[in-house]
């Protein structure tokens, strides 16, 4: 049953590509799900769309103006308040070269001010974040979805996993990682894509209810959706492909 009280879902699409983007076919389907079972409407916020200034570095944020940032006329207290206010925050990006695409990147380090200064306290455990929220609304929910070409999800993805780790703490945030999207989105539309999808929107519809996801549940979502020999196949062919047509994919991220 959803919730008397509308939620606010905020969707942060990272990837360059925006709405064209593989990882956003995953990230629609879980969001349908939480919409249903909330009752609520999302709204998305693409991150190439916007105006934002790099960081400078400069610690403003956690000294002199203490949870402001001192760079102006850009979009990020804009997404800043919108980020306060959600009940559900889901990113979405693709994994190019190991971590955060270049422009999630920056928009995540203009982002400090909304963390507690670093005093030199040290974690009372290896769960917990380095930096507590100023602000942070009662009950709100973050999730990450990403995906990449790799077959080795736990490998690939375990350099931005640690970086989430150390921003929201190991138990702040559910992850759903998806190797091989992009052949399961090119070669599995007749069964094994609406299969995959229909689990995502399952589990949008669970993290609403439990506001996280089983690990053996976040496990299943993140298997390879292919046979080692199969995929090896489909990325020989599709190199030969790329290579054969002197042109790039335009719709991959």
């Amino acid at each position: 049953m959803p919730d008397k009280q509308a939620k606010k879902i905020l969707v942060i699409n990272g990837s360059p590509k925006r709405e064209k983007s593989f990882t956003m076919t995953v990230t629609r389907a879980f969001v349908e799900g939480l919409e249903q079972e909330t009752g609520s409407t999302a709204e998305y916020v693409n991150i190439s769309d916007m105006n934002v200034i790099p960081c400078r570095g400069c610690l403003s944020c956690w000294g002199r103006t203490a949870g402001e940032c001192v760079i102006k006329g850009d979009d990020i207290p804009m997404l800043k308040s919108k980020l306060e206010e959600a009940d559900f925050i889901v990113e979405s990006f693709p994994l190019f070269f190991f971590g955060l695409p270049g422009t999630m990147k920056v928009v995540t380090d203009r982002l400090l001010g909304m963390l507690s200064t670093y005093r030199g306290e040290m974690r009372s455990d290896d769960d917990e974040q380095y930096h507590r929220l100023r602000v942070q609304k009662e009950g709100q929910r973050f999730a990450v979805i990403s995906s990449c070409g790799f077959s080795e999800s736990a490998e690939v993805f375990a350099p931005l996993k640690g970086q989430i780790d150390l921003i929201l703490g190991k138990k702040g945030y559910t992850m759903i990682c998806c190797p091989e999207l992009k052949a399961l989105i090119d070669t599995g539309k007749e069964r094994k894509l609406p299969m995959y999808l229909s689990k995502i929107r399952n589990a949008g519809a669970v993290f609403a209810k439990d506001g996280t996801l089983s690990d053996e549940m976040t496990a299943e979502l993140s298997k390879p959706p292919f046979q080692p020999q199969t995929y090896r196949m489909l990325t020989e062919n599709f190199w030969k492909e790329q290579e054969g047509s002197g042109t790039h994919d335009k719709n991959s991220g």
